[in-house]
């Protein structure tokens, strides 16, 4: 598995609206053993700022991408993803993770099928979460909590509000 976990905003924004980000950023540290890199790229964080969210966490690197052959990257992720204005970080989280090797955490459906479908390694945020719970950063109880402060703020998920629990056991997260 991966070490660096490289983050879009679809999985960021609705941590952020619910001023959660930073137990977001507890549960993606991951096992203390092998703790994980998190990063976003600059061009999520624009696409937060233009939503009127702040991403600023000590957890979270910011990077560019802006060398030759991550430009190319997005040029090629770019045309597989049909990227317009809007896709601009989920391009270049997609063109950071294929050239420099990581995990993807986008949770927009279009994006996450067409990252696997080019060989990317593609996890949700709800994934980081389940993750966090078996490294011992949280209990069940207060992972669900989290999630149900998320769908407060508009998140879509698969289940309802103190849904999370049975879900994630029913998809093989937590054992």
């Amino acid at each position: 598995m991966s070490r660096t976990l490289v983050w879009d905003a679809s999985a960021l924004h609705h941590a952020a609206d619910a001023d959660r980000l930073d137990v977001l950023g507890d549960l993606a540290r991951g096992p203390s053993e092998g703790p994980w890199r998190n990063l976003t790229t600059a061009a999520v964080v624009a696409e937060m700022r233009r939503n009127n969210l702040v991403v600023r966490q000590d957890w979270l690197e910011v990077v560019h991408v802006d060398e030759p052959d991550e430009l190319r990257s997005v040029l090629t992720w770019a045309r597989r993803l049909g990227a317009g204005d809007r896709d601009l970080g989920e391009t270049t989280v997609c063109a950071w993770a294929d050239v420099h090797g990581g995990a993807t955490v986008i949770d927009d459906k279009h994006a996450r099928q067409t990252a696997k479908a080019f060989g990317l390694t593609v996890h949700g945020r709800l994934w980081v979460i389940a993750e966090g719970i078996k490294a011992g950063r949280s209990t069940s109880c207060s992972a669900n909590a989290l999630v149900n402060r998320l769908i407060g703020s508009g998140a879509r998920f698969p289940f309802r509000e103190n849904g999370f629990e049975e879900w994630a056991a029913k998809a093989g997260l937590l054992a």
